[in-house]
């Protein structure tokens, strides 16, 4: 009786400790399983964050000051005009934007080539054809950064903060928005649609209590 109750005894104190192993072990993968989700998200974040800095530096290198002017002078172009632009047909502008046709098309037409009359400068197809390659060059890239955005690919805030300077209400600057009409909108350039709905929030969340717009100033 003796020997079996000691037999007993030493399987019950087995049967403990493995217990106490199986559940040290259990707690001890766990722990491994959420260091290495950390480490999974920490390496994610840095690469999201890798990412919007890529794109942001390829943005500013690529973009070139011709094309900047090319994009604020399509910003201020009615509907029709960026219909017109689109299709690569030639169009009239006021003689108040000569300056800026200058500055867009550098090293393909004279200013002397800017004929005025009637108040208006009548643009060739050569003249249309370069700006709206620059437009869509700068669109497509754009649309590109912003999808990485959309999607969270690229980290969300960084791109936010270097590309929120493309739209002011104010200034009249929406990223094309007419001429992306034009091109087929939402469908075509979604991202940057998306982009430009998250900066207006922003903005509109971030607006004092009790301001009045702008446009209830200037009656």
């Amino acid at each position: 009786m003796e020997a079996a109750t000691w037999i007993n005894a030493i399987a019950s104190c087995i049967a403990a400790t493995a217990g106490i192993i199986t559940a040290s072990s259990i707690l001890l993968i766990w722990k491994q399983v959420k260091l290495l989700q950390a480490q999974i998200t920490d390496d994610h974040e840095r690469s999201r964050r890798d990412t919007a800095v890529k794109f942001g530096f390829e943005w500013a290198t690529r973009i070139k000051q011709t094309s900047a002017q090319c994009r604020h002078f399509v910003d201020g172009l009615s509907f029709e005009q960026a219909s017109d632009l689109f299709h690569q047909k030639p169009f009239k502008v006021p003689s108040e934007k000569k300056s800026m046709l200058v500055g867009c098309l550098v090293g393909v037409t004279d200013e002397s080539a800017l004929k005025e009359e009637n108040g208006f400068i009548q643009l060739r197809e050569k003249d249309v054809a370069h700006i709206r390659w620059q437009v869509i060059t700068d669109l497509n890239l754009l649309e590109t950064i912003l999808s990485a955005w959309h999607h969270s690919i690229a980290d969300k805030d960084i791109i936010m903060e270097e590309f929120h300077y493309l739209i002011s209400r104010e200034k009249g600057h929406t990223i094309l928005k007419n001429f992306r009409d034009a091109a087929g909108g939402n469908d075509v350039f979604p991202s940057i649609a998306q982009f430009v709905k998250a900066i207006d929030k922003q903005r509109a969340e971030e607006e004092p209590p009790g301001k009045l717009p702008l446009a209830q100033f200037q009656k």
